[in-house]
């Protein structure tokens, strides 16, 4: 894919099957120099600790080497869509 976009990094369940995984989707996607979204609730400092040191240092380095953080601060918007979506389902039916 031109662009991959993974949302909710940081929800999932990680054992050494889904860290060898993601680095290897990660990593490839890094060699081939193509752009990779991760969407996350964590702070710089929980996604680092998370993803970044022990097992997946070495997936941190290529992270640090070919990414950039960008913090957009501000609330959930997740309520606001779902009573959004509720209106709209309320309003067709």
């Amino acid at each position: 894919a031109p662009l991959l976009a993974i949302d909710e990094f940081g929800a999932e369940y990680v054992n050494e099957a889904f860290q060898a995984n993601l680095f290897g989707l990660l990593n490839r996607r890094c060699d081939d120099l193509k752009p990779t979204v991760l969407g996350t609730n964590l702070t710089a400092a929980a996604f680092e600790l998370r993803y970044a040191t022990g097992p997946m240092a070495r997936l941190g380095d290529r992270l640090r080497a070919y990414g950039q953080w960008v913090n957009l601060p501000g609330e959930s918007l997740r309520q606001h869509w779902s009573e959004a979506a509720e209106k709209s389902n309320r309003e067709e039916g």
